[in-house]
Order: structure tokens, then sequence, then C-alpha cells
């Protein structure tokens, strides 16, 4: 291949003919080019899906979490270069077979490749094969299930016209990348010289140098109008790779050369973006696209940085960073490559910044350069890199750019040079994944929450979609944001109760919305909206969502307290009724993270869904195997409230939250490690490996200060105490102020003033009554709130009688009223269906009492006894105090 490629390389001088023409055919098949008969203008588009890596946000209630992650955002729409100046174009001076095919040599080389080896499948007639695509024709995302949509604007606006993209992010931790790619027809010349015919030629470069091809001159051929049309051409990154080895060198520090290399930056990643699903040698054909890309794109950096003094466009920054963003440079890690590309990214944000350059900036460009330098940051912690992604002086320079953000956005507000919907959603989702909040960069988010409220009725749903949420994590849920984010959920709620425009939502745009709102929240004003949304999650039985979407959905209205005991009604839980069968459905949980698992069952438990048991079999067991610990200790939590039990689960999260414990202690906080001591002491009757884990998490708790637990926590622990004893009970013990601690928050507990229900009153009241009726003879007090030693918290009643005319203590009956937080939601009037914690006191009352003195009396039989509470009592206790 090599030596006909060196060979299609020469510009045959003075060749004539079918000699050229062929030389310029066998060319253009081999670099991928593909010919035509006129000029015409290229130009490429993408749509890419990307899944965000979150950090986990600590969830108060029970231990559990909820990574941030998750949400869709549209890919910038592409920046746009000023126009090309006129005249003739240079192209590359000739070059021998022998230096055409070292530098092939060199680039496949430097990228890890053969010769032989295909970069980018081609369709038959040229274009690039379209990826396998999920809901109704929009690329895929990875395991997160990204959702996206396209865009009209076009990173050239010139001649050609082209598919933007969107992208889309997630709380997930995965980094994969796919992407739906088009690209027009190549630009390929055919002169029409005078003297010489026709000759085809290949335009590999500019070059100022000898031998260029001019219009009328013997060699003929035109020129292409500019990067946009002259890139176009390359249809494999290989072809890219050896023109640039061929171009790089000849470069000079001018506009030009930034304009063409801008232009090569963005190529390279168009033409990186995603691969054919499905096919066999897909795994190897994505390897080989990253390689070609991190070769190609470092060579870019390399040739880009020395240029950067001379840039003098706006444009010629934000370009390229939008292209370093897209390929990934964030997380290329702490080698030369990686160090080459933050460095040069810092380089362009400082360049950006200044005076002469932001005033060439055009809102596109400052949209996506805030995109860009959030994405950057995003891949860079999801490699490691830590939150200092930027030195003091990147810092000021982000800063810098804030500040003429924030101007411009007042200046231009209602003007011809406004800010287009997309540009506003994509920095709101750059200021989010920058870390910037309302108290930080107070002034850039003021004037872009109104922004974005104004443009929300010319919003694409995913652009609603990702502007609530990064409003939302921003921190914007203050009273100076409070119309921005109501115009906002007014448009979506609009759209939603609309059949047409409902459908126009992706299920991870109305994941997202969701997300939104559970942290704006927003109260009773968010509810019509969070019902519109559960509403059309169910009428689509959750079709198309993936595991992410399914859990990040169903956790969301957990803590938002849709469905919620004691407001839950039938109704509101057919929407987890439904989740839970789209998760049961073949292979719809295949590929789940351990965190989409800890989160859905963690949602279920917050609402006190008892799934069936098969639920666990679609693969928890494996994915928690390699779960971190809070989505163990969440795990374990879901299981013992819903008193969900599955042997291969519970040994597989205790088995990795042991292995994590040996590891390193310190990957579990205490709030995990008393949530999971706690949750294994509702299981009881523990195995070997869970016994041997609740003495492992005993020690390390007697290791750690006291004070690092809250008074829940040493509650959690004091239970776990009193139900598992052994060795657990023994490590405890061994430490007194640990113990001393546990006491207190108990005793604490115990002296809590509690409220008393009204139907609470109402059965120890209809109790008293029998007392006084004398129906009862032997029952002699009925005493309320009473505290048990051994059992934590105040027992409802404790009933009292005397046998043969003397009061016996062990004669007593407690007697406990269960409303419906204490049962299973979804399985109702069943009294054998109370959570994990109902059942845990239940165990602590049985022994403190004895077995069958323990009374409960479920919510739904003492309505249904109404007019005759007196009788329902005598029936339920007339056989325990006889019974003596």
């Amino acid at each position: 291949m090599l030596a006909r490629l060196s060979r299609a390389l020469i510009p045959l001088q003075g060749a004539h003919g079918p000699s050229l023409a062929s030389a310029g055919s066998a060319a253009r098949r081999l670099l991928g080019f593909e010919a035509s008969e006129h000029a015409t203008a290229g130009g490429d588009g993408g749509a890419e899906a990307r899944t965000s890596s979150s950090g986990s946000r600590p969830f108060s209630n029970h231990g559990g979490s909820r990574s941030g992650t998750c949400s869709g955002v549209a890919l910038p729409p592409p920046p746009r270069l000023p126009p090309w100046p006129q005249g003739p174009y240079p192209v590359l001076a000739p070059v021998s077979a022998s230096t055409a095919a070292t530098m092939s040599s060199l680039w496949l080389a430097r990228a890890g490749l053969s010769s032989s080896g295909a970069v980018r499948p081609h369709a038959p007639d040229g274009r690039q094969q379209q990826p396998a695509r999920r809901d109704g024709g929009s690329s895929s995302g990875s395991s997160s299930g990204s959702s996206s949509s396209s865009s009209s604007s076009s990173i050239w606006k010139r001649r050609g016209s082209s598919a933007g993209g969107n992208r889309d992010i997630h709380s997930g931790n995965g980094a994969e990348r796919r992407a739906r790619g088009r690209e027009d027809d190549g630009v390929v010349r055919r002169g029409r010289g005078r003297g010489g015919g026709g000759r085809g030629g290949v335009v590999l470069g500019f070059d100022d140098r000898q031998n260029n091809i001019r219009t009328g001159s013997s060699n003929g051929g035109s020129r292409p109008d500019g990067p946009p049309e002259y890139m176009a051409q390359y249809r494999t990154l290989e072809a890219l790779g050896v023109a640039l080895e061929l171009l790089l060198p000849q470069l000079r520090r001018r506009e030009r050369d930034t304009t063409t290399l801008a232009a090569a930056f963005h190529k390279a990643v168009l033409l990186s973006l995603g691969e054919p699903a499905g096919a066999a040698d897909a795994g190897g054909r994505a390897a080989a696209t990253a390689k070609a890309r991190v070769a190609i794109m470092t060579r870019l950096v390399a040739a880009y940085a020395p240029l950067v003094p001379h840039v003098t466009k706006a444009e010629h920054c934000s370009i390229p960073l939008w292209a370093l963003a897209k390929a990934g440079a964030g997380g290329w890690g702490g080698g030369a490559e990686g160090e080459a590309a933050q460095q040069l990214a810092a380089a362009l944000l400082a360049k950006l910044v200044q005076p002469r350059v932001l005033a060439t900036a055009s809102s596109q460009n400052l949209a996506n350069a805030l995109y860009a330098l959030g994405l950057i940051l995003e891949d860079r912690q999801r490699q490691g890199g830590g939150a200092a992604g930027w030195d003091p002086a990147a810092l000021k320079d982000l800063a810098a750019l804030a500040r003429a953000v924030a101007s411009r956005l007042t200046a231009a507000a209602g003007g011809p040079h406004s800010f287009e919907p997309q540009h506003l959603s994509n920095m709101l989702w750059g200021c989010a994944k920058l870390g910037w909040r309302d108290s930080e960069e107070v002034a850039l988010l003021q004037s872009l929450a109104p922004a974005a409220a104004v443009a929300a009725p010319d919003m694409t749903p995913q652009q609603l979609s990702n502007s609530l949420w990064a409003l939302a994590e921003v921190g914007c849920s203050g009273p100076e944001y409070k119309s921005a984010v109501k115009a906002l959920c007014r448009e979506a709620l609009r759209r939603l109760q609309t059949l047409q425009l409902a459908a126009a939502f992706k299920p991870q745009h109305l994941s997202n919305i969701l997300l939104a709102l559970e942290g704006l929240q927003l109260g009773s004003e968010q509810a019509a909206l969070v019902a519109a949304v559960a509403a059309e999650c169910e009428l689509r039985h959750f079709a198309g969502f993936v595991p992410q979407d399914i859990s990040n959905s169903c956790l969301s209205l957990a803590k938002l307290g849709f469905g919620v005991r004691p407001k839950a009604t039938k109704q509101l839980q057919h929407f987890y009724a439904s989740a839970v069968d789209a998760a049961m459905r073949p292979r719809a949980m295949a590929g789940a993270k351990p965190q989409g698992w800890a989160n859905l069952l963690l949602a279920l438990a917050l609402v006190r869904h008892q799934p069936r048991p098969e639920l666990l079999d679609a693969g928890a067991t494996a994915a928690l195997r390699q779960g971190n610990s809070q989505e163990c200790a969440n795990t374990l939590w879901a299981l013992a409230v819903l008193r969900l039990r599955h042997v291969g689960l519970e040994a597989a999260v205790c088995g990795r939250l042991g292995e994590l414990l040996r590891t390193d202690p310190a990957l579990l906080n205490s709030q995990e490690l008393a949530n999971s001591l706690w949750s294994l002491s509702v299981f009881g009757n523990l195995d070997a490996t869970a016994a041997g884990l609740a003495v492992q998490l005993a020690h390390e708790a007697v290791g750690r200060p006291s004070d690092s637990f809250i008074p829940k926590q040493l509650c959690q622990l004091w239970q776990a105490q009193q139900e598992l004893g052994g060795g657990l009970a023994a490590a405890l013990g061994s430490s007194p102020g640990l113990q001393a601690a546990m006491a207190a928050a108990v005793e604490a507990k115990w002296a809590e003033s509690t409220k008393r229900s009204g139907q609470q009153k109402q059965v120890a009241a209809a109790l008293r009554r029998l007392q006084q009726q004398g129906r009862l003879p032997r029952l002699t007090a009925v005493q309320e709130e009473v505290v048990v030693p051994g059992v934590l918290g105040r027992v409802d009643m404790v009933l009292r009688w005397v046998e043969e005319g003397q009061q016996v203590q062990q004669q007593a009956v407690a007697v406990e009223f269960d409303g419906p937080t204490h049962y299973l939601a979804n399985r109702p009037h069943d009294p054998s269906a109370v959570d994990g914690p109902t059942a845990l006191r239940n165990r602590q009352l049985a022994r403190v009492f004895g077995e069958g003195r323990v009374l409960c009396v479920p919510y739904w039989e003492w309505m249904e006894s109404t007019g005759e509470q007196e009788a329902y009592f005598l029936q339920r206790l007339q056989p325990l105090c006889e019974g003596g």
C-alpha cells in the first residue's frame, strides 16, 4: 500500500491524459477521497453522546447517595472560521515517492497502526457508515444511555452544509463515546487550465513556496475555497494523518496557518466520532481509531502551541479548545501528551481573554469555549486528575472569561447579537462542569439564568433539560433565580402536557428534568411538572430507557417524595411498578453499573416498593461485585428495608465490602459503616461471610473516634450490638468511649418527645374504656409512650394486669399502632408486609415481652373497625389476658 500511495502522491510534472488521471484516482482511493467532476462544498457534522462521571453526593437519609450524573447536554454548535482570504491558494510542493512513503510510514508508526489496518470503514457510496441507532434514530450513548438530537448549526458557515450535534451527560462512571457522523462528498477539483487539459490534483496542504497550482497554469487545477472545503477531502484518519506529516513541517507563524490547523483539529475529531455497532471487528476498529486520533491530536497540539502567540481571532482559540475537549484531552493522563494538551488549553484560554482577541469573539465562540473548558476539566477529574485541573493563572483567566460572557450577555440581551438557545444551554453546562457556583460567579449566573428563561420557548427538549440540570448543579435555587427557573419549568410542563410535543423528549431528557427538580427543591411549585414527567415515563412503559435513566428517574422521584408514604396512593405506586417491569425485561439491565443497581434499589426502598426477587437475577450480583463502598452500603440498606433476601447478592455485597475494608478501611465513611451494620442486624441469622463482615465492621468502628458518628449512627451501632451479639458485641464493647457515646445517643432517643397521631390516641382511648368498663377484668393499667430497655425508642402502649390478686411484672403486652409508613406500599392490607425497621422493632419487643405478647394494630384494620373498636380489642386481647 505504501508504495502505491507514494506513487499516487507524486505530482507528475508535464504528464498528460490518462497517466495523470490514473495517478490522481489512485491517490484518491488510497487516501479515502471521493472524486467529483465539479467543485462542491464539503461539510462535516456529527452528533456524539458521552457519559460523564459524577461525583457522589451524600444522601443524608439512610446513607443513600446520588450521583449528579446525570444529564444530557447538547453538543455546541460548531464554531465558525473567519472568511478565507481571496486569491489563489497554494498546495504542497512536489514530493518524491520515497518522501511520501517515509511520511506515511512515520505517521502509521506514530499511531501504532499497520499499513493494512483500516481506521474508518466507509459505505459503498464513499460516505461514512452510520452507527446503529436507538430511540427513534438518535445516536446512542454508552451504558448511561445518553440521548442526542441534531442541530442545524455548522462549524463552517460558508458554502457547505453540515449537521451539528448534541452532546449528552450522565452520573455514570464510564468514558465511552459513540456518535453518528455524516460527511458530504469529498472535494477534489479537476483542473480546467489552459494548454494542458483537465488534470486531477489532490490538495494536501497549504504552502506559499514554488510549484503552486494556479488557474491557467500548465498544471491546471482549481483550488479549494478554504479550510472547510480543503479538509472535507480527507475521508479517513489515516489519510488526514499522512497529509499532516507532509503539511506540518511547512507551517509558518501566520494567520493562514492557524486557520488551517484549526480546520485540521476539527476534522480529526469528526473522523474519530463513533464506530458502527454490531460489527465483529468493531472493538478493533475503535482501538485503531483511538490510536489514530491521539497520534493526530498530539501532532496538532505540538504544531499549534508555537502559533498561539500569533493568534488574533477568537475562533482560533475556541475551535482547538472544542476539538481538544471532544478528543478527551483532559483524560490523557499525566504523560507528555496529556501535559502538552493541558498546556495548550491553558494557553488558548489565556489568549482568548486578551482584550484584542476577545473583541473578535462571537457568542458562539464564547459558548464553545466555556463548554470545552468544562468538558476538559470533567475528563481530567474522571481520570483522577482531581479538582485542581487549572493552575492559578488559568483560574484567573477563567474568571476573566466569566466576566466577559456576563458583560456580553447583558449588552446583547434582546439585540441582534443575542446568544442562541443552544449557546445558553451549553454555557450553563460548562459552568456546572467547571464547578462554578452562585457564590463564586454570581454575575455570570445571574445573567445566564434570565437569558435562558427568555430563550426557553425556542429551546429543544434537550436544551431545556440541560439548562434546568445545570441551574440545579450550580446552586441557582435562591429567590433571585426563581422567576428564571419557573419559566423553564413552565415551558417543559407545557410541552409535556401536549401529546405531540411530549414525544420529543427522550428518556434521558425526562430523567435529567427530574434530577434538576430534585436539586432545585421548588416544593409544591414543582408538583405539576414532577407528575407530568412521571406520567410520561409510565405512559411509555419506560420504553427506550437505559439502566441509568431508569434508576435516576426512580431515585429522583423518590427523593422528591413522589409515592412516599403516607401520601402514596395506588396510582403513584404504578410508576415504580412500571419501572420494575421495565428493568425485568430481557437484557434491560444488561451493562448496568453498580451505581445503577444501587440507586434503583435505594429508590424502591425509599418508597417501600418491594419488587419481585427475580429482579435481582437480572445482573445485580455481578455488578455489585465491583461496587464501591457507597453502592454496596446502599444496596445492603435497601435490601434490609425491603426485607428482600437474595443469597447471591448478599454474598457479593458482603464480600466486596470486606475486600474494601482489607484494602483501605478509609474507603468506608462512618455513615456507610453504620448503615451496613444496621442492615446486617435487620437480616439476622447471618451466614459465615456476613457474620465475618459484621465483626470486621465493628473493629473498624472501634478504631474511629466516637465523635465521627452522629447520634443516628450511634443508635444503629447500638441496635447491631443488641441483635447480633457474639464477636460483634465483644468488639464494640471493647471501647468504653464508643459504648458511652452509644448509650448517650439511645437515652437521647428515649427522651425525645414523640408526636402521637390521632389514630394512636383513639387506640389508647379504646383500651382505657375497656379497662373502665371492666370488660377485661385483669387489666390494671394502660401506659403510653413507655421506655423499655433493649428497645430503641418508646413503645406506643403497654398493658399490665394481675394474676390472682398479685401483680406480675411479666404479665404485660406491648401494643403498637402501625400506620402506613410501617408497611410495604405495594402489598396493601397484608399484616406480614412490614418493612425492615418495623420487623427489627418487633423482634426487639418480642425479646423483652415474650413471643406472642406483641400486639400490632394495622391502620386499615383500625379504620375498618369504626364503631366496633372495643369489640376489636376484646377479640385480640382476650386470649392473651386469659392465657396469663
